[in-house]
């Protein structure tokens, strides 16, 4: 459903049964038959569109715009977004596509081209997918920021769409008010992710902007906003606004009671005790998610991070080790091991931790960047580098971590490098310029120490010029008369 509601189908009113016979779902047509209802098939139901023998598959309309996927390793099913294909977008951003599946012997490229060509011919030409600045976004790319900003805000977009970039926001001013804007969306997707990302602001700066979200007309709206402002203390508030708060609580709190046997509705609950202050409630729903499902790590972290607050350490590890037996590849249940251990300064059991959780997860930049941390504060700075290095994607924090180690080694080369590659994704920071400069400055002043010397010796009678003999003949002759001179007044005295 969310596939079909970004198409442009969907925006023009078409329903399912348009397509589908309601009681069956068999389509209501054959083949092409289907399309042509509202298209044309004098100019979309012929080569000069799709570009294949009419005999081919190629042909068919929903080869192309609606390529089949499989699901749930069994569930085969048309792409209901009804695109047209974007071999491009392959290369770009890791998507399929319509064209090298049915062409396997083929590239994305060759693919590319030939709907270049295609286009041009009609003076027509590929234009940005949303889907780049998406992806962009999810990479926490700086050049994102705005895209996603604007993103947010074209209305021509799905609300899946926008509503994502809504979530992919960078915390600005900027970003801030668009979100503010977005709660009065139409859409209450859109509505949802505007509340999710205030999440950011203080408790204060919440109520203020999301108190009217409590009485939105759709309930997962008014469910999101009663767990964004779950922080607040009830007793802090008066008149209406405790009113509309307890009632928003007591709905939240019913919902999740209704999926109770179901170990996410327990987290849920577990978190809205907590930051209720409601500790012994918030670890009874943990103990029932972690009856419920075992191997569901988060109910152990947060169990252990309540233990963490009341500073009862040795507790949150029994719990994260209790997590671990049972599910020893849980990467996060190692890391927090770590933590737990590091803060009860066993650093040597926390570096055993910490490297247990990077080998389960080597793409995890938080873990590595931990992980590093320990390393360099047990003496193993080469080795922090090295963990930061594995990383397939550096985020700006982890290449300003490794220029901080290279040059703590007085590998100014390497740390320089490091800080210029940083610079490249964000020219305008001057605490980037101020380290290239003394990385620089420190990397020359190493070249020139390290530069070699030649041992200074003396020249061979040979080796001296007319100049130079002159020179000692003169010296000579000016030693000579100070020594008479001397002599002369000694002499008198």
């Amino acid at each position: 459903m969310g596939s079909f509601t970004q198409s442009k189908m969907f925006h023009r009113g078409v329903v399912c049964s348009n397509c589908h016979e309601p009681h069956s779902l068999k389509l209501v047509a054959e083949g092409n038959a289907v399309c042509t209802q509202c298209h044309s098939a004098e100019k979309f139901d012929s080569p000069s569109h799709h570009h294949h023998e009419v005999s081919n598959a190629g042909a068919q309309c929903a080869n192309c715009h609606m390529p089949k996927h499989t699901y749930m390793v069994i569930d085969e099913r048309a792409d209901h977004n009804i695109r047209p294909p974007r071999p491009d977008l392959s290369d770009k951003i890791g998507t399929p596509n319509a064209c090298t599946q049915c062409h396997t012997n083929q590239t994305n490229q060759w693919a590319t081209t030939a709907v270049n060509r295609w286009l041009n011919a009609q003076q027509k030409s590929l234009t940005e997918h949303y889907g780049e600045t998406l992806f962009a976004g999810r990479k926490g790319d700086p050049a994102a920021a705005q895209k996603l900003i604007a993103l947010s805000q074209e209305r021509n977009q799905s609300a899946i769409v926008r509503a994502t970039a809504t979530g992919l926001m960078a915390p600005t001013a900027e970003s801030l008010g668009a979100a503010i804007a977005s709660l009065q969306d139409a859409e209450p997707l859109v509505r949802r992710s505007a509340i999710t990302f205030l999440e950011a602001l203080p408790p204060e700066q919440r109520l203020e902007n999301l108190l009217p979200m409590l009485n939105d007309k759709i309930k997962t709206v008014r469910l999101e906003a009663a767990r964004v402002l779950a922080v607040i203390d009830l007793t802090t508030l008066k008149g209406a606004q405790q009113k509309s708060l307890e009632k928003a609580f007591a709905e939240y709190v019913a919902t999740q009671k209704v999926n109770a046997d179901t170990p996410e509705a327990q987290i849920n609950l577990g978190i809205y005790y907590t930051q209720q202050g409601q500790l012994d409630l918030a670890l009874k729903a943990y103990n029932r998610a972690q009856q419920l499902a075992p191997a569901f790590t988060a109910s152990y972290i947060n169990m252990a991070d309540i233990y963490r607050e009341q500073g009862e350490e040795t507790k949150a590890e029994t719990v994260l080790r209790k997590g671990i037996t049972i599910d020893s590849k849980a990467a996060q249940l190692q890391h927090s091991l770590g933590l737990s251990l590091l803060r009860q300064k066993r650093y040597i059991d926390a570096e055993a931790a910490l490297q247990a959780a990077a080998k389960l997860d080597p793409n995890n930049q938080n873990i590595a960047e931990v992980y590093a941390a320990i390393l360099d504060y047990l003496g193993k700075t080469d080795a922090a580098v090295s963990a930061l290095e594995q990383l397939p994607q550096k985020s700006p924090e982890i290449l300003a971590a490794m220029a901080g180690y290279l040059e703590k080694n007085s590998d100014y080369a390497g740390a320089l490098a490091k800080a210029k590659k940083l610079a490249e994704k964000n020219p305008e920071s001057k605490e980037l310029r101020t380290l290239i400069a003394k990385l620089s400055a420190m990397q020359q002043a190493m070249e020139i120490a390290n530069k070699p010397t030649e041992t200074p010796r003396l020249q061979t009678t040979e080796e001296k010029t007319p100049f130079q003999w002159w020179w000692i003949i003169l010296i000579g002759m000016l030693t000579a008369l100070a020594g008479f001179i001397g002599y002369r007044y000694v002499v008198r005295k």
